[in-house]
């Protein structure tokens, strides 16, 4: 085959998994799917706001009590007063297990590291829920033998995957917008420039750190016979990666160097190792981190695509 006709058939390829995820985006908004899913993100961000701002509320009623000292309508006024705290830092080391890293991120509102720590920690369960029944459901239905009468199965999973995303993408955004306007409301003293550009630059990572976990989705659901199984599915790897996670960080097995590196080969296969390397300034651990979270990914896309094109469907 010429090079020109090797061009003409990826660009085939593609455009094909372009057609795909524009069927996912449409569908997802028939099904209500899309709705459902932005309204768990909604929700989540709105619950997290609020009780951020109760808890610094309860914090700061305490501390008052204690010193004798007058109470504010609104919470708020000991956020920027933490970020000069040991104890601050002490989090941001433990957190991002890089000391100038750390220390770039001290100049950040508390608010913003608060937003991505709890949108890394609910959206994989979210993500998980959501789109593990993404093939699984048409593959029920039998409706994925017209899909698969004009295009590839590579594509067809590839533009499934790549509308997912997108759709991650704008949940994680509206958790944001909900987060932020509820903290505005509910917080006295929110730098707000500072507090938006903060989140918007960690809006790309923190979707970037889940998207294991919709690789993770998609196998699920290239592999089970219904939404129903492919969310089971999906559920129970999770839970059998953390457990897998949690032996493979047991110092009771870490016995000699080969024992160790053995460990930590099975360890790289979960999506929990790499702590909050996203969340680090551009440099060498948010590289390493945004690495292994497409590699992951890969492994996890790879891994049931592998097993989806030998279905009999």
């Amino acid at each position: 085959m010429t090079a020109n006709g090797s061009l003409s058939a990826l660009g085939a390829r593609w455009r094909d998994v372009l057609m795909v995820m524009r069927f996912e985006l449409i569908e997802s908004l028939r099904t209500r799917r899309v709705l459902f899913l932005m309204l768990l993100f909604l929700i989540g961000g709105g619950i997290s706001a609020w009780g951020f701002a109760r808890l610094v509320g309860e914090a700061e009623r305490a501390a008052a009590e204690v010193l004798a000292a007058p109470t504010t309508e609104r919470p708020g006024a000991s956020l920027d007063r933490l970020r000069q705290t040991p104890m601050y830092r002490d989090i941001l080391k433990g957190m991002v297990d890089d000391p100038e890293a750390a220390k770039s991120l001290e100049a950040l509102p508390p608010l913003v590291l608060v937003f991505a720590w709890l949108t890394m920690m609910f959206a994989p369960a979210l993500v998980l829920l959501g789109a593990s029944d993404s093939v699984a459901e048409e593959v029920a239905s039998r409706g994925v033998r017209y899909s698969l009468l004009r295009t590839g199965r590579s594509e067809y999973v590839l533009g499934k995957f790549c509308g997912q995303l997108l759709l991650l993408g704008v949940v994680v955004g509206l958790s944001g917008l909900t987060f932020f306007v509820i903290s505005w409301f509910s917080l006295v003293s929110l730098p707000v420039q500072a507090t938006v550009l903060g989140m918007l630059r960690f809006w790309p990572w923190i979707v970037l750190d889940v998207l294991p976990y919709l690789g993770l989705a998609f196998l699920a659901s290239m592999i089970a016979r219904g939404a129903a199984s492919a969310r089971i599915y999906a559920v129970l790897g999770a839970i059998g990666l953390a457990i897998v996670h949690a032996l493979a960080r047991w110092s009771w097995l870490r016995h000699g160097p080969i024992a160790s590196a053995l460990l930590d080969l099975v360890d790289y296969l979960t999506p929990l190792p790499r702590g909050y390397g996203v969340l680090a300034p551009l440099g060498t651990t948010l590289l390493r981190s945004a690495a292994m979270c497409l590699g992951l990914t890969a492994v996890y896309l790879g891994g049931g695509l592998a097993l989806f094109r030998r279905r009999d469907l």
